[in-house]
């Protein structure tokens, strides 16, 4: 009887372990609007279960410790927030919390590469992009754009008015795939065209150097993120993890991501209602 207890176990086991795991990116936007939030995502969660989540965030943020596990607010901060007296987290962060509660047993960790004081990065990254397309409209509108450069400035603009009008749509439209390929293009077209405006427009010259350090840091960092996640799924085998992510990592980590899928043995999903 033990005997066939342990060769039942034994196979459950094998069978458990042997299951593909199975990998969503959702994509976020780092705040909240009336389609999307706190309460609808927490929807989306509660609807696919995950044994796993992965943050887009790091252990010096102040959410997790250097253990890769999450902090729990001080009390005086629940109460606060209660009272609407603190600051809110970002959507993602505090449905991470309303997860935790709702399913004890899930494993949350965080997965950027280590930015030191984040506000402080985020702030000078929106200062940089503020600054140059202030000026970038500046040559627009003075017809300082080459000729031989208008048309692709045209769709380079016409891609840029698409990502700002996602910004005003909810989790499951953000996530369709025409809008992952669709930002994938807004990013390819950004590097090329703008690398070439920063050589030859006078007004844009000087902020050819910044631009290609923060594209080479981009680049660096999704790739750290990248091999953090595979780290995990090499961690967590046949379990169902979702990582929540920038809109705008998500389609450069699918990418890096699925060339691995066969060899480390996961399948990348989309996020679809019908799941």
């Amino acid at each position: 009887m033990v005997l066939s207890c342990i060769l039942i176990c034994t196979f459950f086991i094998t069978q458990l372990t042997a299951q593909e795991t199975d990998v969503t990116i959702i994509g976020v936007i780092h705040t909240a609007n009336k389609v999307r939030n706190t309460e609808l995502l927490l929807e989306i969660l509660k609807k696919e279960k995950p044994d796993v989540l992965l943050s887009e965030t790091d252990t010096v943020s102040g959410y997790f410790t250097d253990r890769f596990t999450m902090v729990t607010p001080p009390s005086w901060y629940i109460t606060a927030r209660k009272l609407g007296l603190a600051k809110k987290m970002p959507p993602e962060m505090d449905m991470l919390y309303r997860y935790q509660a709702f399913n004890p047993n899930v494993i949350i960790h965080p997965f950027d590469h280590t930015i030191i004081n984040r506000k402080k990065f985020v702030h000078n990254q929106e200062t940089f992009e503020q600054q140059w397309t202030t000026d970038l409209n500046k040559a627009y509108d003075r017809n300082e754009i080459p000729d031989n450069l208008a048309p692709q400035h045209k769709i380079f603009i016409s891609y840029n008015n698409y990502l700002y009008n996602l910004y005003e749509e909810d989790y499951m439209t953000i996530n369709r795939p025409v809008v992952t390929d669709s930002l994938r293009k807004l990013m390819q077209i950004e590097y090329e065209h703008v690398s070439s405006l920063m050589k030859i427009v006078p007004r844009l010259k000087k902020y050819g150097s910044q631009f290609m350090d923060q594209h080479t840091y981009w680049k660096t960092r999704n790739e750290i993120m990248s091999q953090n996640i595979l780290d995990f799924i090499s961690m967590y085998k046949g379990r169902k993890i979702i990582v929540l992510t920038g809109i705008l990592h998500k389609y450069y980590l699918e990418d890096l991501l699925s060339k691995y899928q066969t060899n480390k043995e996961f399948k990348l999903n989309n996020l679809t209602k019908d799941r």
